[in-house]
């Protein structure tokens, strides 16, 4: 009742109470910023660790048991899972809730250092990133109804135009086919030539290149040279 009798007789101070209040409601849902898929910050990080044609045992001992080694000990580490396939070693640090996601990187970019000095000689470079829902797709856009070439063209095209569009951070294309090249070696051959396989494929990668010839200066122009040599 003393609520009920102070709204009667201070009306016109409770109406204005009740306005104000609805207009910094109004005023704060559209000023408020609102994101469909807002970009959340998670303590989670990716170690990814090539070693080619590897067994799954070898990446296992070679990279994967020497990197939890140093990882596992880390401040704020929450769960440490890892998965080795064929080739291939994959590390995932989840730290806890308040460890900042550039502090977690720091540290297992740290960390990961102090483990590689173990690792074989054909290891590849790693990958260390961390989850980030802005990098997920929001549209996907699937093609059919003709050969892979002419689909392949069409997505290229089309991720030019895409990527113009304000906003966009990245496009990319999945299940096209890259033109290669396929070399068959003659085994006779090469033991007539006393050539070893190494000499062979190191002199290939080395004729498949472009190079600049730098510049001929001819008085009043100045054309830069180039020497085309990569593969058709």
């Amino acid at each position: 009742m003393v609520i009920t009798n102070f709204s009667v007789v201070r009306r016109v101070g409770v109406i204005i109470l009740c306005l104000g209040i609805a207009l910094l409601g109004t005023i704060s849902y559209i000023t408020t910023p609102r994101e469909a898929s807002p970009d959340i910050k998670v303590p989670l990080i990716t170690v990814a660790v090539p070693l080619p044609e590897a067994s799954p045992e070898d990446v296992e001992k070679e990279i994967t048991v020497p990197l939890e080694r140093e990882l596992r000990n880390l401040k704020g580490m929450k769960r440490l899972s890892s998965v080795s396939v064929e080739g291939m070693s994959i590390t995932t640090c989840e730290f806890t809730p308040d460890i900042a996601v550039d502090e977690a990187l720091q540290k297992v970019k740290e960390k990961f250092d102090v483990a590689k000095f173990e690792f074989p000689a054909d290891t590849e470079e790693e990958s260390i990133d961390e989850l980030s829902f802005s990098e997920f797709p929001i549209l996907i856009i699937t093609l059919y109804g003709a050969d892979v070439p002419v689909l392949q063209k069409v997505a290229e095209e089309m991720e030019d135009r895409i990527e113009q569009v304000p906003g966009v951070l990245d496009v990319k294309i999945a299940g096209g086919l890259e033109r290669q090249i396929e070399i068959l070696i003659d085994p006779e051959k090469l033991e007539a030539y006393d050539l070893p396989v190494n000499a062979l494929i190191a002199q290939l990668k080395g004729e498949n290149l472009n190079i600049s010839a730098g510049s001929l200066d001819t008085g009043t122009t100045k054309p830069t040279v180039r020497i085309p040599g990569e593969f058709k």
